[in-house]
């Protein structure tokens, strides 16, 4: 008997982890099942029942499976490399090719499109009604903003946020609580560390560090998380994987804006905005500040001189500064004084700026200036270049005080 591609990726998977896939997808299993009977039994629910786990599948991964379907079974779907796969990629239920560094080419089986096909439209549709996804969004905003999370708070900001959802059924507490336990984020996203359960980001690969690092001396003026509005959960937990914050803020809006002057389109931009977030919760380490600035950088064949250059780092600072912090519990670095983005300016180039004292600045006998022919040969005149005869180590000629080397010079070969 030929065995289907699902009972075949199943059974690439160890006992442990078709447990976690069994409770993931709601599938049946008798107690004390050895492995074969656990990848039957949870192949052929796959197969059966697909709108029961389709149901309890992310946004993300319904709506990917979506365009799939739409595509076709064996047509590859393009994708960036997000912080975290789909589950769908992770259980092996759809193609993943990810030889390409830039790019992962994804397709569905012609299995897997006969049973998914028929319903996925429906699940969507149904999810999009009955706020199923709405709520999910609101969950991951409080992960995305926190970090890391006790469960008992987290179930107290989702009811602040969700019980509206909730109002027109009997024992609308239980009805609510019943919603959050069977929510698939809740189930991929549980830590527990000294007895205590907590929930936290799937952009997060280390909740135990965070935890760990919050009880450092340096974060004890961080009593209490900071509280947020709906509107502003819901805007950290859209757009998955790649989820933004303060994207109405002046300093959100200031950023969006030079992304666009720098030829960014729309969708690069939110994830450029994204990995400006995630580096700026690490801003410590140098690799994670060279990457917070990295879609400047990216781009500085485009930006018009080196003032307009500082300009757009500067923006991206204090973007960073303003956003919600981990190791703060919310906070940003602007309210905390803690983990701010300080660019460094070189200080040489920094004296060089300010006003100078003519009377201080001793008098030097320069050689008369020459004129080089450049491009002159082309017939450009306008592109001759004006050169002083200037040593490494003399006075700087613009009257700084400097040695040449170190301001005018400094850039030059």
């Amino acid at each position: 008997m030929v065995k289907s591609q699902i009972y075949t990726a199943l059974n690439s998977f160890a006992k442990v982890e078709l447990e976690d896939i069994k409770h993931f997808f709601g599938a049946e299993v008798p107690y004390g099942a050895k492995k074969a009977e656990y990848v039957d039994k949870i192949s052929a629910f796959i197969i059966d029942n697909p709108e029961k786990w389709l149901s309890r599948m992310l946004e993300r991964d319904l709506m990917l499976l979506g365009k799939l379907v739409k595509l076709g079974p064996g047509v590859s779907y393009y994708a960036d490399y997000p912080d975290y796969p789909t589950v769908l990629e992770t259980v092996k239920l759809i193609d993943s090719d990810t030889s390409d560094p830039n790019f992962r080419k994804l397709s569905i089986s012609e299995e897997l499109y006969s049973i998914v096909s028929p319903c996925i439209g429906k699940v969507i549709h149904k999810c999009k009604k009955n706020g199923t996804f709405k709520m999910e969004q609101i969950a991951l905003g409080i992960l995305n903003i926190y970090g890391v999370i006790p469960f008992e708070e987290f179930v107290r900001m989702m009811w602040e946020n969700t019980a509206e959802f909730f109002e027109d059924n009997e024992n609308e507490w239980n009805r609510f609580l019943e919603k959050i336990y069977s929510m698939p984020i809740v189930s991929i996203s549980i830590h527990e560390e000294q007895g205590t359960k907590f929930l936290f980001s799937p952009c997060l690969s280390d909740p135990g560090k965070i935890l760990y690092q919050r009880g450092e001396k340096e974060f004890d003026k961080v009593k209490s998380v900071k509280v947020y509005k709906k509107s502003r959960l819901l805007e950290a937990g859209k757009h998955a994987p790649f989820f933004i914050s303060g994207l109405g803020t002046k300093e959100g809006i200031e950023v969006r804006d030079i992304l666009r002057t720098l030829g960014y389109s729309e969708d690069d931009i939110i994830r450029e905005m994204h990995d400006m977030w995630i580096n700026s919760q690490t801003v410590t380490e140098d690799a994670s500040t060279e990457a917070l600035l990295s879609s400047i950088n990216r781009k500085q064949d485009e930006i018009s001189s080196f003032e307009k250059y500082t300009e757009y780092m500067k923006a991206v600072a204090r973007y960073a500064n303003s956003l919600p912090k981990w190791l703060l519990c919310g906070h940003t670095s602007d309210e905390m004084d803690l983990m701010k983005v300080v660019l460094q300016v070189d200080s040489d180039q920094d004296r060089a700026l300010d006003p100078v004292d003519m009377e201080d600045v001793p008098s030097f006998d320069l050689p008369e200036p020459t004129i080089s022919e450049g491009f002159g040969n082309l017939g450009l005149d306008m592109l001759k270049m004006f050169v002083p005869h200037v040593a490494k180590t003399d006075p700087c000629p613009c009257g700084s005080g400097l040695l040449y080397k170190n301001c005018h010079g400094k850039n030059l070969s």
